[in-house]
């Protein structure tokens, strides 16, 4: 089967169609299902998926590029291998070889860093990528600093109309605030989800560069963790509420992990003792150093916006608290982000956004189903910003779109050209129903 060019139009609305050969049709007809309103599922599955799901990703191996942004996919199992504790250098030469290998799926901010680490190897190959980032950390923390209290300070122009009970909650909150960004020593209650989501970070690392033994470790470590469920703030502020209760099993969980810690591979992991160390303070009410987390922050000013009964208010300060820069959008807030962890999570940290994952093209809650024909290739940190949200109104969010699938379509193209679909058993009408798609949602944009 010959698959035509695709014509575009001053749009860029696709119009392309299969040329020649009968093929059996999915239970989709093209124009049919696939042509309703546009969301998109989170990478994970729920129910069943369609087996064919493995062979779509068998095209990652074939520099596929993102369907919503400019890079090339990286397979997971690429990554691995690239991690792999046996092979894995931290020293700058090592790394900077290893980013140049894969620098076409390297995101805008992530490239600035990789710059500055090629001209801080030619200068010291052999300097580890930890003792590096720890070095540059102090100017670019000031640089940060500054940009975040300009965010601060439009908040608090908008904070004089709170009422009396939610801003003595938000001057609180930016006490807290100001404490752990200028490195201060203080008592915060121990945070359940906050160090269970660290925790899974951290798995996410070891999955791609642990032994199996590590694997064992960490998901052991998880498992206690998951012996004690966060409660809500509701119900801690309740007067039925038996905290000292709570804080004993918190205590005992901590323990607990702490004993199994030390007697597993993962006893030296720097990552898992620096979250423990904080999590030790915590529970046990000792003063400590917190570092300031911006989705935490973004959490803890909904949680006292929610109780506002002026809605415009309370979207004004929570898009102030959202414009704070992120270590996609600022090469300062991802170099202070990775300047206390291992040479192995900033690698992962530089490269995991860019593995190629399999997103649900029409969300399942919407009438889309787990068939090849409704799944697409993107990146891993792409997939999970789009989330629940329809593809028009993310590709007038991300006008890149337009032509970053383009890209994806022509590339898919020529695979099928070369027989690539035919070696991995995929069906070439996977392109057409893709253009289909992407067609309607661009007319609908």
């Amino acid at each position: 089967m010959k698959i035509c060019p695709i014509g575009i139009t001053n749009n860029y609305n696709y119009a392309g169609r299969i040329c020649s050969e009968k093929y059996e049709r999915n239970k989709l007809a093209a124009g049919a299902d696939v042509l309703a309103p546009l969301k998109t599922d989170k990478v994970s599955f729920s129910g069943t998926w369609d087996p064919r799901v493995d062979i779509l990703r068998k095209l990652l191996f074939h520099k596929i590029p993102d369907l919503y942004s400019d890079i090339i996919l990286i397979p997971s199992e690429a990554l691995k291998a690239s991690l792999n504790g046996e092979v894995f250098s931290a020293d700058l030469n090592s790394v900077v070889k290893l980013l140049r290998a894969n620098k076409d799926s390297l995101f805008p901010i992530e490239t600035q860093f990789y710059d500055l680490l090629k001209t801080q190897k030619s200068k010291s190959p052999h300097m580890s990528l930890d003792k590096y980032v720890g070095a540059i950390f102090p100017d670019y923390n000031v640089e940060l600093l500054k940009t975040q209290q300009s965010v601060f300070d439009r908040m608090d122009s908008y904070s004089s109309e709170l009422p009396a009970d939610l801003l003595e909650q938000y001057n609180y909150l930016l006490y807290i605030t100001q404490q752990k960004l200028n490195n201060k020593q203080f008592f915060l209650p121990f945070d359940l989800g906050e160090f269970k989501y660290k925790l899974g970070k951290i798995k996410e690392r070891i999955k791609y560069s642990g032994s199996a033994e590590e694997i064992n470790a960490i998901n052991g470590l998880l498992s206690i963790v998951g012996t004690v469920h966060d409660v809500p703030k509701e119900v801690r502020l309740s007067k039925k509420f038996e905290s000292k209760k709570y804080e004993s099993k918190q205590q005992q969980m901590i323990a607990r992990f702490r004993n199994y810690l030390d007697g597993s591979i993962l006893r030296n992991d720097k990552d898992i003792l620096d979250i423990l160390k904080v999590a030790e303070d915590r529970v046990y009410k000792r003063p400590t150093k917190i570092p300031f987390n911006r989705k935490n922050f973004i959490r803890d000013i909904k949680e006292i916006t929610a109780q506002l009964d002026d809605k415009k208010l309370a979207h004004h300060i929570e898009k102030e608290a959202s414009s704070l820069p992120t270590s996609k959008d600022s090469l300062a807030a991802l170099v202070v982000k990775e300047a206390s962890r291992s040479p192995e999570q900033i690698v992962y940290d530089l490269l995991s956004g860019s593995i190629g994952s399999v997103d649900h093209f029409i969300a399942l809650h919407n009438g889309g189903s787990e068939s090849l024909f409704n799944y697409v290739l993107s990146s891993s940190y792409m997939n999970s910003q789009k989330a629940h949200m329809p593809f028009d109104k993310f590709a007038k969010k991300h006008p890149k779109i337009i032509k970053t699938s383009h890209r994806q379509v022509g590339r898919l193209e020529k695979l099928a050209d070369d027989g690539v679909f035919d070696e991995i058993g995929l069906e070439k009408y996977y392109i057409e129903n893709l253009i289909n798609k992407l067609n309607n949602a661009f007319s609908n944009k």
